[in-house]
């Protein structure tokens, strides 16, 4: 299963955390890109936070 976070690509930079196109991508739902949220908030909801739980628990199972 492939892990997606649908939102919008900005035509402003806002924020000034992350790399790459957190400046410029802004998750549905939420009013702020993705460098302008926490590293908390964006593992939250970001694909590769979500993977990272996923490979977490399939560890903790062996």
């Amino acid at each position: 299963m492939k892990e997606q976070v649908h939102g919008l690509i900005r035509k402003d930079k806002k924020g000034g955390k992350g790399f790459g196109y957190d400046p410029i991508f802004q998750p549905i739902g939420y009013k702020e890109s993705f460098a302008e949220m926490s590293i908390t908030k964006k593992n939250e909801i970001s694909h590769r936070g979500l993977a990272v739980k996923k490979l977490i628990n399939f560890f903790s199972q062996l």
